[in-house]
């Protein structure tokens, strides 16, 4: 979830269901209490794929929103341990422009 201070809105990319890992982007406009659907599927639209436990940022003066990390059940995860890069290597998700 990620919330635009300037035009009163939050911002919401997929979650978990109870079964699978969801891929749909939501905005509540706080000044009409509304959800609309921005996107059924992110991944259909060459975004983010379908994540849970993930982080979501807001640049506000670019009116991008950023998406990094999700949830990997433990059969998809690599069994080598973890080795931390540098700041450099890591890699987010441009998820859409709010404009």
């Amino acid at each position: 979830m990620s919330i635009d201070m300037e035009a009163q809105v939050i911002y919401l990319l997929g979650g978990w269901d109870g079964m699978v890992d969801l891929a749909d982007f939501w905005s509540f406009s706080v000044e009409s209490a509304q959800w609309t659907c921005l996107s059924r599927d992110t991944e259909q639209e060459r975004g983010p794929c379908a994540r849970s436990c993930h982080k979501m940022c807001l640049d506000g003066k670019r009116k991008l929103i950023y998406t990094l990390g999700r949830y990997l059940d433990s059969e998809m995860r690599n069994s080598t341990p973890l080795k931390v890069p540098h700041t450099s290597c890591l890699r987010s998700t441009v998820c859409c422009s709010v404009a």
